[in-house]
């Protein structure tokens, strides 16, 4: 008896798409509450009620996108193919997050061969929350700064160009309608260089007593319009 109780769990086990060859998807173990197993195509019904049960399908879906509880979680949108910055000098900003609002100093120097970068991958909580990134220098005066924006680290094109002035602004969203919408789970770049384009050539806006070397970023400022004094 023991024998053939053991062969039949294995044979349900292969029924739910818990062997090693199976095509469904790598499913929680053991079933969260609510769930069932369907013998056929590999999948377990979770739900109960009235409500039509959902199924998990036998690839975890692309972020945003959530499957049902007691599924394979979604999985990332893919990265672009890395570029190279060339010859700059990359100045890495590392993580950045909508919470806390994050204010720092970046340090870019008098020239145009350095770009500061820093990356955000927002979280599914994320979603709805729409911001800006704003940069204001301190030190001998304010000169022109480029801002890009990019899923590809490096890309410094006109497609993701943002802002070209002494204070860009660049209006972010996740899940929204802003210039710059970000979905959960893809990573973003955001670069700054002290150059402009003039007469089609991009040029160094920083001469040797033209720009300190302190730029302060104000990441996730809010949007909203403060209030009239009455």
């Amino acid at each position: 008896m023991k024998g053939a109780r053991l062969v039949v769990w294995v044979a349900l086990g292969v029924a739910l798409g818990y062997a090693a060859t199976s095509s469904g998807q790598n499913l929680t173990v053991p079933l969260p509450a609510g769930c069932t197993p369907a013998l056929s195509g590999n999948t377990v019904v979770c739900g109960g009620g009235t409500t039509p049960p959902p199924v998990c399908a036998p690839t975890p879906p692309v972020c945003p996108t959530q499957p049902p509880a007691g599924c394979a979680p979604c999985t990332p949108p893919p990265e672009p193919p890395a570029v190279s910055c060339g010859e700059l000098k990359v100045l890495d900003g590392g993580e950045f997050t909508f919470n806390p609002q994050d204010t720092r100093d970046i340090a870019l120097g008098r020239g145009d061969r350095e770009v500061y970068i820093m990356r955000f991958t927002p979280a599914v909580t994320d979603s709805g929350k729409r911001s800006q990134i704003s940069a204001a220098e301190h030190g001998s005066g304010a000169h022109t700064k480029t801002v890009w924006m990019s899923r590809t680290k490096c890309e410094m094109i006109p497609e993701t160009q943002r802002s070209s002035t002494a204070y860009p602004t660049v209006q972010v969203s996740v899940n929204g309608t802003a210039p710059v919408n970000m979905a959960p789970g893809e990573t973003w770049y955001y670069m700054i260089r002290n150059i402009r384009k003039s007469g089609g050539e991009w040029r160094n806006t920083c001469g040797e007593k033209a720009c300190g070397e302190r730029i302060t970023a104000y990441m996730w400022a809010s949007t909203k319009k403060p209030a009239k004094k009455k």
